[in-house]
């Protein structure tokens, strides 16, 4: 697991708001990183929860299955990727 700080957390979010990614259950673009990342053999995926506080379930559940970012992205973000 990887810990993201304030900075890189920022960063994941202007990446995923730039990539138009939405909330699976939603479609809002209202996602805050939760500042954790896993890395795997192939990819970077961070964990976010949807702050739309206008559904329900109310603001701050998790979104499953995680984004993940591409390599560029994830050095964008501040994180190695490999």
């Amino acid at each position: 697991m990887i810990t993201l700080n304030d900075d890189q957390q920022r960063r994941v979010e202007r990446v995923l708001l730039r990539r138009g990614e939405v909330c699976p259950q939603c479609d809002s673009l209202e996602l805050s990183s939760d500042g954790t990342a896993m890395q795997t053999m192939n990819n970077i995926s961070v964990r976010v929860s949807c702050t739309n506080r206008s559904v329900e379930p109310p603001k701050g559940f998790a979104v499953s299955p995680s984004p993940r970012l591409t390599d560029h992205e994830a050095r964008e973000v501040g994180i190695n990727p490999r």
